[in-house]
């Protein structure tokens, strides 16, 4: 009997102890952006000559709020990219996240207009600050999704 048992209890021990969910939780609140809030991308591509609206999101990662947190961003293209001409924001250069909201929509209108491919072609969104200090980007030293990088081709 002892030699069945042991090596059952062993086999449900390593079977059972490699099954614990682990999530990375950050005590610190940091603010990103993205194109899909369930998602970490930074990047996104748009054809010339498509006339289409995008939406970008900026996320708020934190305990719930007790006041409103405001977050600025700039809109910064390359030399090949001129607002009004290859692109429009839709929306106000900062968001408010009301207390219990934790995703902001902003949207950019891309026009039909063929790119030099001699020029950097791209438009950066770059969060810039806002009310509360919070870290901008994932924590760490890269910042990562600090900056959005859209490349029209």
């Amino acid at each position: 009997m002892k030699k069945i048992v042991l090596p059952l209890l062993m086999l449900c021990f390593l079977g059972f102890s490699g099954c614990q969910k682990h999530e990375i939780i950050f005590d610190h609140p940091f603010v990103y952006i993205t194109t899909n809030p369930d998602l970490t991308s930074s990047t996104d591509v748009v054809d010339c000559q498509a006339r289409v609206q995008r939406t970008y999101y900026i996320v708020l990662s934190s305990k719930t709020l007790d006041e409103e947190l405001v977050v600025n961003y700039d809109l910064v293209p390359e030399n090949g990219l001129t607002e009004n001409e290859d692109y429009q924001l839709l929306s106000a250069r900062s968001v408010v996240f009301s207390v219990g909201l934790y995703v902001i929509p902003i949207r950019i209108q891309w026009l039909p207009k063929q790119v030099d491919p001699t020029k950097l072609n791209t438009l950066k969104i770059v969060l810039t600050n806002n009310s509360m200090n919070f870290t901008m980007g994932f924590p760490g030293p890269e910042k990562n999704n600090s900056v959005f990088t859209i490349t029209k081709y």
